[in-house]
């Protein structure tokens, strides 16, 4: 959603954050990343068609959710590996009302050079204190919220998301529809094929 880039692209700006860029590719056959600002950054769905056909003849669902795997986690690893980084600590935005995923980041080994924590659950941090301190704000994210939860979000009809929810958000913009309906025929064509 153009949105969540706009967004971004607000607090680095009102806050003075600079903001690294990152989007998958595949170069020389092989997943990798592309550097981009908010004007170069994709609007057109390409970087997931990306990793769609690389894990083709599949779409991401509940079994292989390679989707933010290889478009967050391993993009911004292949970049800090081109720096020359060797090891680091990622810091998530789960809250402390979030206690499912919580479990799971603690429970997880995530190997010698790599950590992940989640100071919002750490601190006691709600989805009301995130509500409030955007409340407070000058700007936020720009999307419908009914008490710190809206059904957009950046990954608009994801799989994850209620059918009804999924409904609604076609039938408010019927567009959206569009991009996924052109992925499902690309997977079936492939299927067609084997």
């Amino acid at each position: 959603d153009d949105a969540t880039l706009d967004f971004v692209n607000e607090c680095s700006v009102r806050w003075n954050v600079e903001i690294t860029w990152l989007e998958y590719t595949i170069r020389d056959e092989d997943s990798s990343f592309n550097v981009v600002d908010y004007k170069t950054a994709s609007r057109d769905g390409k970087p997931f068609e990306q990793v769609i056909q690389r894990y083709q003849p599949y779409l991401p669902n509940g079994r292989a959710r390679y989707c933010s795997s290889q478009m967050k986690t391993r993009t911004m690893h292949r970049y800090l590996q081109s720096l020359g980084w060797e090891d680091w600590d990622t810091f998530i935005g789960i809250r402390a009302d979030e206690q499912r995923r919580l479990k799971k980041i603690n429970n997880n080994d995530y190997g010698a050079n790599w950590e992940k924590y989640a100071p919002l659950g750490l601190d006691n941090v709600t989805k009301k204190t995130v509500g409030d301190f955007w409340k407070a704000q000058p700007f936020d994210l720009g999307l419908f919220n009914n008490n710190g939860v809206t059904m957009h979000g950046n990954c608009d009809l994801c799989f994850l998301k209620a059918g009804s929810q999924i409904q609604s958000l076609i039938q408010e913009k019927p567009e959206r529809a569009l991009w996924w309906a052109k992925m499902e025929q690309l997977v079936e064509s492939w299927n067609q094929n084997d």
